[in-house]
């Protein structure tokens, strides 16, 4: 067949065959395209029930007008008699061949998840039913859209009594119930069909499996699929319940139809956010990575200023609404690892990538700098500016709007009006804090210090620079949440900062997630801090930290999932963010979701086997198991990873006690209270081992001394596992009221039925 002409289409290759017939690509020799043409297999041709069934293939599919459902340009009939179906050719694997090469990605499955429930929406909306719903008849091109392909079964409007009474027609794995029973069908078959088929994909197993079709059948029918979040421990809950509800096995209790499907996707947050993927794993949405810029200067000391440069141009791109950029923490793991722009595009999830250099010398400055295709490695946009150092803001803006004029972006009549915020025309002041957001971004040791140092010394040049009272803000922040300072103290030099920085410039989006971290942990005061979140939101998308506190703030009250979505969206712009992943990890833990976090723990410890957070939260989990040994020999780890830090030996302690070594909480005990006479220590640590060794009394007395000094572990009073033996008791709801923490009626009747077991 290859080389012959059928119509005006010449044959060019065979692209694969099935029970009904063969496929080729050809080329459309009058409008100069390539097709894909579907011939009925020849022992088939005169059959009358297959050669219907190829004829309602024809019609189903040509009566439906979408994107995510494969065109038909013609049916016919060849010379021989041959009957024949012209279609789009789309240029990608079948779902099928994708999932051969493993388990997709989150954003991957539920992105094809989306655009097949709405290929099927438009399907049903006219009266079609597919019935054969598998990875086999779903394509997906290059740019990541979904096809549906083969109508074969479909049942038309006109011709809904082609079927024999009694036959099962499908493909045994993801037939319905009631096809294996072949009962009568509507459009609910559909949705179970598309039910296993995202499971599938979502899993990367199928929901029901065996040897043979009779026992696949047998688990169609009589057994539960095992739980998708313990697959799939990072599924948004809204999904799994979407997935779970069209995999019901009375037909009653799923969706009525895709377009109830398609309505349900759409109203899950952040799956609906999700970044478009291609079948590669690469976003079609307008996305970018800016890369650290490298340091071409001569100065040694000179890398600050690349380094801030990068961080400066991500933070602008990141107020841009419909452009997701990726953050700093996750683009600089990237910086002197040396890859290629591809699969450091599908590591990051973006479309393009931002890299460049920097020199300087003197006032001089020189930025090269272009925006690279991930999918080809094709330049879209490059250019060079050689100008003075007190141009650096124009050099920022002028690199912003090229990339949305390249990506098509709107920017909106807020963000063009001002698209580098916070211009000081001092470059000292400037060049100062730069160096305070390097010595920031590397947190340990003496930059920790440095830092603070950076910030007050470029105020001293420009005493009205809002971002360096940020800065400041931020670093008094971190000092009381880490115990480094009295909690109280810290807080009011963090507050006096931040009302300086908004007071300045109140479209500041992170002096008002510092505000609203003050507000939340210093203030008690849980309204206006969720109202400083999502201002600090609104006015910057893309931006990590306030997604990241603000899903702090909805743990804290027990809205768990709330601050699911809030920490999955910051790890859209962040995914390889240790903290993030951590946090991620915290709600599961505070849900009481003990394995799905210790899944989620282990797949964040792969990026660094040394995070300290990651090894404590293992540790409770494991703690709240009953699996003692294991909980003490994650802290223990941290512990030793920690230096030795204070705030680990109130959990360690807690584990002690519960296992029976109460000795051994005992000399901990002693241990804070030598540590506290050379430093502040945080009472909380007291508190948690006497919850393990059931002294309340004493637990209830340091509990106090934590809320006296503002504790920032506190705040997880309400949802804290660790608590759950107390709450009967009035001392510790005198101790919520004092927070101003509600306990929220879910986590009321979970840790009720908890306590009673």
């Amino acid at each position: 067949m290859i080389g012959k002409t059928v119509s005006h289409y010449r044959l060019l290759e065979k692209l694969g065959a099935g029970a009904m017939g063969i496929i080729y690509k050809a080329e459309d020799l009058k409008l100069d395209r390539f097709v894909a043409i579907k011939f009925l297999s020849r022992s088939l041709g005169f059959d009358s029930e297959h050669k219907s069934r190829f004829v309602r293939e024809a019609k189903a599919a040509s009566a439906l007008e979408h994107v995510n459902i494969c065109t038909i340009y013609e049916f016919g009939e060849t010379q021989d008699g041959e009957l024949f179906i012209c279609m789009a050719y789309c240029d990608g694997d079948s779902l099928r061949e994708r999932l051969k090469r493993g388990p997709l990605p989150l954003g991957e499955g539920i992105h094809i998840a989306v655009q097949i429930a709405e290929g099927l929406a438009k399907a049903h909306k006219l009266g079609v039913l597919h019935r054969d719903i598998k990875p086999a008849n779903v394509m997906l091109t290059s740019d990541g859209v979904v096809k549906i392909v083969d109508f074969g079964l479909a049942k038309v409007p006109q011709e809904v009594g082609l079927t024999r009474t009694g036959a099962i027609m499908g493909t045994v794995p993801y037939m319905s119930p009631e096809q294996l029973k072949a009962e009568a069908l509507d459009y609910r078959t559909d949705v179970w069909s598309w039910g296993v088929t995202a499971y599938e994909m979502l899993a990367g197993r199928l929901p029901f499996r065996g040897g043979s079709e009779p026992s696949i059948m047998e688990a169609i029918l009589k057994n539960a699929p095992p739980a998708l979040n313990q697959l799939c421990p990072e599924i948004p809950f809204e999904l799994e319940q979407i997935v779970s509800q069209a995999l019901s096995k009375n037909p009653g209790e799923r969706q009525r139809n895709a377009e109830e499907l398609v309505g349900a996707l759409r109203r899950v947050k952040p799956p609906s956010d999700v970044r478009i993927v291609t079948n590669l794993g690469i976003p079609s949405r307008a996305s970018v990575a800016v890369l650290p810029f490298a340091n071409l200067s001569t100065e040694p000391d000179s890398e600050y200023f690349s380094d801030g440069l990068t961080e400066e141009l991500i933070h602008v791109l990141s107020s841009f609404p419909k452009l997701h950029v990726v953050s700093r923490t996750s683009a600089f793991e990237f910086k002197a690892k040396p890859q290629s722009i591809r699969k450091i595009g599908e590591q990051l999830k973006v479309s393009t990538i931002l890299e460049g250099s920097v020199r300087r010398l003197g006032q001089k400055l020189r930025v090269a700098i272009r925006l690279v295709s991930v999918s080809d490695g094709y330049c879209l946009w490059s250019q060079r500016f050689d100008r003075e150092m007190k141009d650096v803001f124009e050099i920022q803006d002028e690199i912003a709007r090229s990339i949305a004029n390249t990506l098509n972006i709107e920017l909106g009549r807020d963000v063009d009006q001002d698209l580098v915020r916070c211009r000081t025309v001092n470059i000292e002041g400037y060049d100062l804090y730069l160096r305070g957001r390097f010595q920031w971004n590397k947190r340990a040791g003496e930059g920790f210090g440095r830092a603070l140092d950076y910030f007050e010394r470029a105020l001293t040049q420009d005493p009205n620079y809002a971002p360096a009272y940020s800065g400041i803000a931020d670093h008094h922040i971190a000092a009381a949440s880490w115990g480094l300072e009295v909690p109280a103290e810290a807080w009011a030099k963090a507050r006096a900062a931040a009302e300086r920085a908004l007071a300045l410039d109140d479209g500041l989006a992170e002096a008002h997630a510092s505000m609203g971290t003050i507000r939340m942990w210093y203030e008690w005061n849980w309204k206006e801090a969720e109202r400083e979140f999502r201002r600090a939101v609104e006015l910057n998308p893309g931006h990590p930290n306030a997604h990241v506190q603000y899903n702090v703030l909805l743990l804290q009250r027990g809205r768990f999932d709330e601050a699911e979505r809030e920490i999955r969206t910051a790890l859209l712009s962040d995914p390889l963010s240790i903290r993030i992943n951590s946090y991620l990890a915290g709600v599961f833990h505070y849900r009481r979701e003990y394995d799905r976090s210790l899944q989620q723990c282990r797949r964040a410890l792969e990026l660094d086997p040394n995070d300290v957070e990651l090894h404590v939260v293992q540790g409770l989990n494991y703690e709240q198991k009953g699996a003692y040994g294991e909980a003490i020999h994650e802290l223990e780890n941290a512990r030793e990873l920690s230096g030795n830090n204070p705030l680990i030996l109130g959990p360690l302690g807690s584990c002690y006690a519960g296992s029976g070594k109460k000795e051994l909480a005992m000399e901990l005990i002693d241990e804070l209270d030598q540590a506290s006479q050379q430093a502040y220590v945080a009472p909380i640590s007291w508190a948690m081992i006497y919850l393990g060794l059931q002294e309340r009394d004493l637990a209830f007395k340091w509990l106090q001394k934590a809320a006296e000094v503002r504790e920032v572990l506190l705040c997880y009073l309400g949802v804290g596992p660790i608590y759950d033996c107390i709450r009967g008791d009035p001392r510790y709801r005198s101790l919520l009221r004092q927070l101003g923490l509600n306990l929220d009626p879910q986590l009321q009747t979970m840790t009720e039925t908890r306590i009673a077991q």
